[in-house]
């Protein structure tokens, strides 16, 4: 990770953080700070922020649900992404492994700053970043 935090960045300056904040409270800026936040979005339960009851999506919640298709989690992952004025566009594709109990997530984002991917990898005990912008903390 950078130590020089562009504070300028007009993605924004946040904590690095995905699953808890790091021990040493670290910052992150630009596209890392918002693919971070996309993460935290869709892997944290609705309502689980005191102070924003329509925040968020726990894309767990999918693997939990039959007949739930990875069309109908795709489009609930861009609706909710969207709900971050940073995100100008954003497409999900889903896979959803009933077997691992994994869900895997591709998403095309465009924000002011540019097009870029971000892909996630979802189980019941780990949020695992994997693109090529983003160091998870």
């Amino acid at each position: 990770m950078s130590n020089t935090i562009d504070f300028a960045s007009e993605l924004g300056v946040d904590f690095a953080c995905v699953t808890d904040l790091d021990a040493d409270l670290s910052l992150v800026d630009g596209q890392t700070a918002l693919l971070q936040s996309c993460a935290r979005r869709i892997t944290t339960p609705r309502g689980g922020l005191f102070y924003d009851a329509n925040y968020g999506i726990d894309v767990r919640d999918f693997l939990k649900q039959s007949g739930f298709s990875e069309t109908q989690a795709a489009r609930i992952i861009e609706q909710e992404l969207l709900k971050d004025e940073r995100m100008l566009n954003a497409v999900a594709a889903v896979t959803l492994n009933q077997i691992d109990e994994t869900v895997t997530i591709n998403i095309e984002i465009e924000s002011d700053a540019g097009p870029f991917t971000l892909t996630i990898t979802v189980t019941n005990l780990t949020v695992e970043l994997l693109a090529s912008d983003v160091e998870a903390p």
